[in-house]
């Protein structure tokens, strides 16, 4: 891995433990454990560092969106990709919550578009919701933004996930029930 990438994955880091808020050179180059000087030489300034973490957001959302294709099922499957990808998700909660930006905001879209349609399909099937596909993506747009705002550091686990899951799951079924009747 070279200097400049370590540089970024550091930074990416600490942005989904710290906020982008809460971001400053000093911060970065103490964690990277370099200089100031060291780390204007590398990115220009601050600005210019963000715009390399939202690329490098982008390639691991296409490598996340991968691991979903080729899962099978939401539980256990994405349940265990989400948790192996965690960092990935806390970054996106982070540019969610800034996406008032139109640098975030277009971000924050591009990264969820490649999740949701790779997720789509194995969320219809699981909610049984075949017959309802509109429907299905804007629950799953809902959903992920509820998702977002839920999650922390220290609730984001395999149970927790599972147990969201598995309470949208439910909601699903009553409101499909609900509908019959």
């Amino acid at each position: 891995m070279t200097k400049r990438l370590n540089r970024i994955n550091t930074g990416y880091n600490q942005i989904s433990e710290i906020r982008f808020e809460g971001l400053n050179v000093e911060l970065l180059a103490n964690r990277m454990s370099s200089s100031k000087s060291s780390f204007y030489h590398y990115f220009g300034g601050l600005d210019e560092f963000k715009m390399e973490l939202f690329q490098h957001h982008l390639r691991k959302a296409e490598e996340l969106s991968q691991k979903i294709k080729e899962s099978k099922s939401l539980i256990p499957d994405l349940v265990n990709i989400f948790i192996l990808d965690r960092e990935d998700i806390l970054f996106h909660k982070q540019v969610r919550i800034f996406r008032e930006d139109k640098i975030f905001r277009e971000c924050f879209e591009k990264a969820y578009e490649k999740v949701e349609h790779a997720i789509l399909e194995k969320w219809i099937n699981h909610l049984a919701l075949q017959n309802r596909p509109m429907f299905a993506k804007s629950l799953l747009g809902l959903v992920s933004d509820n998702f977002l705002l839920r999650i922390t550091n220290q609730s984001f686990n395999h149970a927790w996930l599972k147990d969201y899951i598995n309470e949208l799951s439910y909601l699903v079924a009553q409101m499909k029930t609900s509908d019959e009747t």
